[in-house]
């Protein structure tokens, strides 16, 4: 069976630290858990040992004052350095939250009146990007009352209750229009984020400027790893694209998706 051990110091003053990252016996997963140990982060361990490397851990958070409405559980997940500061920045390699669907931790689906339109899966999460929270749905396991994202992002997350995608659909656009990659961590990229209940396939996946021609690809976005699409505002052979007006296009199943985004400098 698999075991989890952690370890945790004790100074000369006798202030006990927190709990290290928790490892288990199989040495296939990093695992943070929460202060609460209702929620956790599963890394690769390449990702840990990376951020070993540079002095980093990682802390995950819950953060009841937003535990309102229609929010039913909230985790802030960062990094801290070893002056204790914490370090806003992206993971280099996805990782996989974990939270809860319910504040006490015992999923019931009657707690939630699912009656009139929920059902046990209608829960998605949220991230917030700074200026809105971002709906990025994950997998929802009724058995054990968590719903699951991968994800490259630190901040805060939010499990919310609400009336899931039955078919594909884009939920949103991050930022919503125009997005300035310049390096300063602010819109860098552009996401496209979308819920795939049926699991189509997404192919096609390009940016085309106004003459129609081809000039990226879109990768995998960062906020919701199998569940969003996203470009960094450089060509195909990694020259940067000049400002302006370009299409993004790409195929769910067999049904065409497009937009239009804007890039400036």
């Amino acid at each position: 069976p698999v075991k989890w051990y952690f370890v945790k110091a004790l100074d000369s003053s006798d202030v006990r630290s927190d709990a290290s990252v928790w490892l288990s016996n199989s040495d296939s997963v990093n695992r943070t858990v929460a202060d609460d140990q209702r929620a956790v982060v599963d890394m690769p361990p390449s990702v840990g040992d990376l951020l070993r490397a540079e002095g980093l851990v990682t802390v995950l958070e819950n953060m009841p004052a937003y535990e309102t409405g229609s929010t039913v559980s909230s985790y802030k997940f960062f990094l801290r350095n070893a002056a204790n500061n914490e370090v806003p920045r992206q993971l280099a390699a996805d990782v996989t939250l974990s939270m809860p669907l319910s504040k006490t931790g015992t999923f019931s689906v009657n707690a939630f009146s699912p009656s009139a339109s929920y059902s046990a899966y209608d829960f998605a999460v949220y991230y917030y990007n700074g200026v809105e929270d971002v709906k990025l749905g994950g997998d929802v396991n009724p058995d054990n009352g968590t719903v699951s994202v991968v994800t490259r992002q630190t901040g805060l997350f939010k499990v919310k209750r609400v009336i899931r995608a039955q078919s594909f659909s884009i939920t949103q656009t991050v930022p919503k229009k125009i997005f300035t990659p310049n390096g300063d961590g602010i819109w860098d990229v552009f996401n496209i984020i979308y819920e795939n209940p049926e699991g189509l396939a997404i192919t096609s996946a390009k940016i085309y400027d106004l003459s129609g021609a081809a000039i990226a690809d879109l990768k995998m976005g960062t906020y919701i790893t199998n569940a969003s699409l996203s470009w960094d505002g450089r060509r195909s052979g990694g020259d940067k694209a000049q400002a302006g007006i370009y299409i993004y296009q790409f195929k769910a199943g067999s049904k065409h998706y497009n937009g239009t985004v804007v890039l400036a400098r």
